[in-house]
């Protein structure tokens, strides 16, 4: 084989070949794998520019593949501020005040339902700390938002809806939309009206993303983000 450029040694290398389930070291040339074998066989791979790295007894295994990935709904998933440490409702009010405006909304992802401490969800508990700015928070669950009633009102929600799928806008026992906003097509009410990433900014946060799962041995994924605009 021609010289590599990295020659791993070694290593307990885990093939998935049957034939030959074990192996100790291996090279790379162009960034793939050239060839597999034991320590021995690794001399004949080297040359005058081949880095060597001895893994001393690490494991080797090939690269994961996630069998269901939302890489490009992901980007639309962690849009705004980051909610996911915050644990009461008076940390919530303090992350949202602080939270910078998005073409005057106030985005948010990650928030956990138990926030709210046993409370039904309810935009009324987040106005102060929006300041009456359109506001829209994604649930951990990613099946449900809460929005403000600046955004209920944007978007014309005034009442329930009648869904095909079991989505629903929730609503208290006047009727009058509590912002609670659960499965897509209850969410997707919203959608016109969020401010949009701008594509060049997008696609670099793809690729940040991607090369970030690389990093950590995810190499292949089953993209499930069917009917994606991207």
């Amino acid at each position: 084989m021609p010289t590599a450029d990295l020659v791993l040694i070694g290593a307990r290398v885990r093939t998935l070949d049957p034939a030959r389930p074990r192996a100790t070291a291996l090279a790379v040339k162009g960034g793939l794998i050239a060839a597999v074998g034991d320590d021995s066989d690794a001399r004949d791979w080297r040359g005058n520019g081949t880095r060597v790295v001895d893994l001393a007894g690490a494991t080797l295994v090939p690269g994961l593949t996630d069998a269901h990935a939302h890489p490009l709904w992901g980007l639309d998933l962690a849009t705004g501020t980051d909610l996911s440490g915050v644990t009461d409702l008076g940390g919530l009010r303090a992350a949202l005040r602080a939270a910078p405006r998005v073409d005057g909304w106030v985005l948010g992802y990650g928030l956990d339902h138990n926030v709210f401490g046993g409370r039904a969800l309810h935009h009324d508990l987040i106005e102060e700390a929006v300041s009456g700015a359109p506001a829209h928070l994604r649930l951990y669950d990613a099946h449900s938002v809460l929005v403000s009633g600046a955004a209920l009102e944007r978007a014309g929600i005034d009442g329930p809806r009648v869904f095909a799928q079991r989505a629903a806008v929730v609503c208290d026992a006047g009727g009058r939309p509590t912002g609670h906003l659960v499965e897509h097509a209850a969410m997707d009410l919203m959608k016109p009206l969020l401010p949009v990433t701008p594509p060049a900014v997008r696609a670099e946060r793809l690729l940040e993303l991607l090369s970030g799962m690389a990093a950590t041995g995810l190499t292949g994924a089953h993209v499930m983000d069917v009917g994606a605009d991207d």
